[in-house]
């Protein structure tokens, strides 16, 4: 693209590409200038004030940003991204009447792309609409069935609306249908543990064993090991909780940041303690959002190695990340880590506090 504008600095959309590459390498404000200059070549070109819209939301420059989608929505009143972009800035402004408002147009201008319903039942969760938020996400799940987000929003949905055990049994259960595969496997096994229905916990994860003990998709192998490693008490052995683990990163031959906790926490389960801990070492290392389950698998193994000032001081970390990371079901953060965390955040909460009454 530089090459190209070298050539003619008065290529527009030379440079409205090159503002897409630099989204893709988060150099955000560099896509601003560039759209800025292609603007000044051609008002009106939609795609220079949508990707300059973008750019702008992940600055958090709202205002700026939904500008430049009012600007595309004058240019072409009819083009539904547009919409679905403004939505998006109105959401991060904190403005989600708005955004339900602007997620509703991107609906009725495309009621077949999923997006929508996905986009106005986010808003709708901001403003504790749940009826809405679940009819939304199953509006999304009649066009995409097989989204597993839409399924984790949707079970996230129901319980916040305090639905029976009955229902959110049934969602899950959809859910597996559905997937065709391990389903909400984590999501759920984790509910019911925080929900202390202990043996319904242990039937989800025996159930679990029973289809997919034998896979050979790491990622069928990695939900089973780590649903049955949530709890200090796992309903499954644990040597073959860690052997599923291990032949689970075997096949994907990489380091995956998921793998390597997973992994830990088999091992914390199976009294590896040493081991536990240099793969939760080792996941820190990667780009990772969850690195609160590591700190807490830290604290858990540090504790269980009787250096209580380690612990300590991972459990710190992790309550620090929560704090600004509230773990609350209306947040749209990334619902299985969310609730491992809150699991995991009570176990070592307890262990730790027990391991300082002990020393006293």
């Amino acid at each position: 693209y530089s090459e190209a504008i070298r050539i003619n600095p008065q290529f527009a959309h030379a440079y409205i590409g090159r503002a897409r590459a630099h989204i893709e390498m988060a150099n955000y404000d560099r896509a601003v200038d560039d759209c800025t200059a292609a603007i000044g070549i051609n008002a009106r070109l939609i795609h220079a004030f949508e990707v300059r819209g973008a750019a702008r939301q992940q600055l958090k420059d709202w205002d700026k940003a939904i500008e430049d989608h009012n600007q595309a929505i004058r240019l072409k009143p009819d083009h539904r991204p547009s919409y679905a972009r403004r939505a998006q800035a109105y959401h991060g402004k904190g403005n989600y009447d708005q955004a339900v408002a602007d997620s509703s147009a991107a609906i009725r201008l495309s009621p077949t792309h999923s997006g929508g319903y996905a986009g106005r039942a986010a808003a709708h969760l901001k403003l504790e609409n749940y009826a809405q938020v679940i009819q939304d996400y199953r509006h999304a799940l009649s066009i995409k069935p097989t989204q597993r987000l839409y399924w984790q929003r949707l079970f996230d949905a129901e319980v916040a609306r305090g639905t029976s055990t009955e229902g959110i049994q049934a969602v899950a259960s959809e859910a597996e249908a559905a997937l065709g595969s391990t389903g909400l496997l984590i999501q759920h096994a984790t509910w019911l543990l925080l929900s202390n229905q202990r043996g319904e916990y242990e039937k989800v994860c025996r159930k679990a064993l029973t289809q997919f003990a034998g896979s050979t998709i790491p990622e069928e192998l990695l939900r089973v090991a780590r649903a049955a490693a949530l709890t200090n008490e796992p309903p499954l052995n644990t040597a073959q909780l860690v052997e599923m683990a291990r032949r689970a990163r075997r096949i994907e031959a990489n380091r995956n940041p998921w793998t390597q906790y997973t992994l830990g926490l088999c091992l914390l389960r199976d009294g590896q303690t040493e081991a536990a801990i240099e793969q939760f070492r080792q996941s820190l290392g990667q780009d990772w959002n969850y690195k609160s389950l590591s700190w807490l698998g830290l604290a858990i193994g540090h504790s269980a190695d009787g250096q209580s000032s380690e612990a300590q001081a991972w459990l710190r970390k992790a309550q620090e990340w929560v704090q600004l990371n509230p773990l609350d079901p209306t947040l749209p953060l990334h619902p299985e880590g969310r609730v491992q965390c809150q699991l995991l955040l009570q176990e070592a909460e307890r262990v730790l506090g027990r391991t300082e009454q002990e020393e006293h």
